[in-house]
């Protein structure tokens, strides 16, 4: 497999900036009206969105691998880190409210598809 170092510079810049977006809405806390400049930022997201769409179109390209095959590699290496961040995030959320409850979601919210009312 051959390695395009143009997008992994492209990847590292995206992933930069969507860093930078969050930590600056952390640290400005702009309200409904958030500014363009920092709004701007967002962009690293649709960078990796066309990113991935590339990588998955020149990896089945080539004969390399099956798409079925890339589909299972893909969720062997995703799944288990989404479980645990999945696992993890409710003890972050107990530790952020200052050892309360209060914003841990109940058992009805993790099972809802509705998503936040």
């Amino acid at each position: 497999m051959r390695v395009l170092v143009s997008i992994q510079y492209l990847r590292a810049f995206a992933a930069i900036s969507v860093v930078t977006y969050h930590t600056l809405l952390e640290i400005v806390r702009p309200g409904p009206t958030e500014p363009f400049h920092l709004y701007a930022l967002a962009f690293g997201v649709d960078i990796f969105f066309v990113i991935s769409g590339f990588i998955m179109w020149t990896m089945l390209q080539g004969g390399e691998q099956r798409p079925l095959a890339f589909l299972r590699a893909r969720a062997i290496r995703v799944v288990p880190l989404y479980w645990l961040a999945l696992a993890v995030h409710p003890g972050v959320l107990f530790l952020q409210d200052g050892g309360t409850t209060s914003h841990l979601p109940s058992l009805s919210e993790i099972t809802s598809t509705a998503g936040p009312a």
